[in-house]
């Protein structure tokens, strides 16, 4: 991203951009949907409570997942993904928490 890293505060910055998605999970306890566990992603970098996700929102969900090839997973229940789909589906969700790095450029 271009920063050098010299500093303990460069170093603390440098992994507040970074996110971690494990080899394993559990299967996880409800019934939600592909879309719905992207767009809740968005919670932290878009809507919160009382709010609803807008149009943007969803368009950029949906992109994502095209993008990670889960498009056509959209309403799948996420337990029953194979170990790859969820680890991309990790994989977006984590990178839209740190409010897609690619868009911060």
């Amino acid at each position: 991203m271009g920063r050098e890293i010299h500093s303990q505060k460069d170093k603390r910055w440098a992994r507040s951009q970074m996110g971690y998605v494990p080899q394993n999970q559990g299967k996880g306890q409800f019934p939600i949907s592909v879309f719905e566990a992207v767009l809740l992603g968005r919670w932290v970098t878009s809507f919160a409570y009382m709010h609803r996700p807008t149009q943007e929102d969803k368009n950029l969900t949906l992109s994502m997942l095209e993008t990670v090839g889960l498009a056509g997973q959209l309403h799948s229940d996420c337990r029953y993904l194979s170990g790859g789909q969820k680890q991309r589906l990790n994989t977006i969700k984590e990178a839209d928490m740190k409010q897609n790095v690619s868009e911060k450029k």
